[in-house]
């Protein structure tokens, strides 16, 4: 019988196989890697659409904002910039493909944490007697010692010398952790730097379900005054230990009502069983400068979100003063 292996047709048939197999197994591979491409350079095509419309809210942003200041020094939420979030709804008129959710909120309704410490490079106390009430509210689920010992530590990463105040922190307890970083001592370039600070836990700062984070009653930009005309029933209760918190609330309601005026800096007094109540001239405001404005560029599945914080000096054009991109992926841009 002949061998196989001799068999030039058989060899030739063999090879034609194996020929066959690596052309069909390459063309699959190209087929996938090609599919691929298409894929991924469809999703970066989205994400820089998503990415210009969130860019495209920041500067309606803006103009609203710079609207606002020519029509008068006074801001309340009655006004157009405190409603962006309508936007949406009129979005699909504006871009041709996909959508945009934008919120302008008003900083100078938050306290200042870096005007804990005054122009001298001390303590300020009325600053601190505000954060202690603020950080008390029964909503955060805080212990008067626990808030006492924070603000000790707040204090002294905010100023610039090493001497330990009360129950607080310096370098010589964070460079004693498993990992080791430097007290700042000095002002804080962003609000998550809370997070870096002894006693600071994201419990108490980002919330949980039941509770509120008190990051979102705090900010690091402003002159340390408190705009009543917007900031929340949390900050308003904050300004005072005469007033309770249902005192509070019921300002925050008589703001939304059409007829009442908000141009006095005591219109607080009209708000029932507040009459007798005397908040610090020097601590309060009825207009704003410090802004922070959130766009979300949405094209379908894809979320690209801008949030810049923006400063606003009389009439002038608003200016951007620090901002941060995210999308779905995570922070790729500071």
């Amino acid at each position: 019988m002949q061998n196989p292996l001799r068999n030039n047709e058989g060899v030739a048939l063999l090879l034609a196989v194996v020929i066959t197999g690596i052309i069909v197994a390459m063309g699959l591979h190209f087929n996938i890697s090609m599919r691929d491409d298409l894929i991924a350079s469809s999703r970066t095509g989205k994400g820089v659409k998503a990415g210009a419309i969130a860019r495209s809210g920041v500067h309606i942003a803006l103009a609203a904002l710079y609207e606002d200041a020519i029509q008068g020094e006074i801001d309340t939420l009655k006004e157009p910039w405190a409603r962006a979030q309508a936007l949406r709804l009129y979005s699909g008129a504006l871009f041709e493909e996909g959508s945009c959710d934008l919120v302008i909120t008003d900083l100078c309704g938050r306290i200042n944490i870096n005007r804990l410490i005054d122009s001298t490079g001390k303590p300020d106390p009325k600053q601190r007697a505000v954060l202690e009430r603020l950080m008390n509210h029964k909503a955060f689920g805080t212990d008067n010692q626990s808030v006492s010992d924070l603000l000790d530590a707040l204090i002294d990463w905010l100023d610039e010398d090493d001497q330990i105040t009360g129950f607080g922190a310096e370098n010589s307890y964070y460079l004693s952790l498993a990992a080791p970083y430097q007290c700042k001592n000095g002002r804080m370039d962003s609000l998550d730097e809370l997070l870096l600070v002894r006693g600071m836990t994201k419990e108490l700062y980002y919330g949980t379900n039941e509770k509120p984070g008190i990051a979102g009653f705090l900010a690091i930009y402003g002159d340390g005054r408190i705009n009543i005309n917007t900031a929340p029933p949390e900050v308003l209760y904050a300004l005072s230990d005469q007033m309770d918190y249902e005192a509070a609330e019921r300002m925050a309601k008589y703001r939304t009502l059409e007829d009442n005026g908000l141009d006095e800096i005591t219109w607080y007094k009209n708000v029932s069983g507040m009459s007798h109540i005397a908040l610090d001239a020097s601590f309060i405001k009825l207009g704003s400068d410090s802004f922070e404005v959130t766009s979300s560029g949405i094209v379908e599945k894809f979320r690209k979100t801008i949030t810049a914080s923006v400063r606003r000096t009389g009439k002038d054009i608003p200016v951007i003063i620090s901002l941060k991109v995210v999308d779905a992926y995570g922070v790729f841009r500071n």
